[in-house]
């Protein structure tokens, strides 16, 4: 079974990262959540990935995002989980997993 990219925005590796936030939620984390804000040309998308675990930022990151794809993991099904994000090139980058992604729309 091989996952399929997630239909939120196909080539997330050809954006720049403009902002990255990880708000955390100890007392209920359900309510944690990263924002990663993207940015081609003219074109900004803010997306919303809700209950992140397994969040690794690699020694060495500094905002490139060259090899970031996010995957549409629900066919695995896992409990509480249906989004990957990862890294397929050898730079240092940002890996974890997710309920769900959602675009902001502010």
């Amino acid at each position: 079974m091989e996952d399929k990219i997630h239909s939120i925005i196909t080539r997330p590796h050809e954006y720049e990262a403009t902002y990255f936030g990880y708000k955390i939620e100890k007392e209920n984390t359900k309510n944690s959540y990263i924002d990663i804000h993207l940015k081609k040309g003219n074109e900004v998308r803010k997306l919303r990935f809700l209950q992140p675990t397994q969040v690794e930022i690699e020694k060495g990151f500094n905002g490139n995002i060259c090899g970031m794809e996010i995957l549409d993991i629900r066919k695995r099904q896992l409990e509480g989980i249906g989004i990957e994000v990862r890294n397929f090139e050898q730079d240092a980058g940002i890996t974890f997993l997710a309920r769900e992604v959602e675009e902001l729309m502010e």
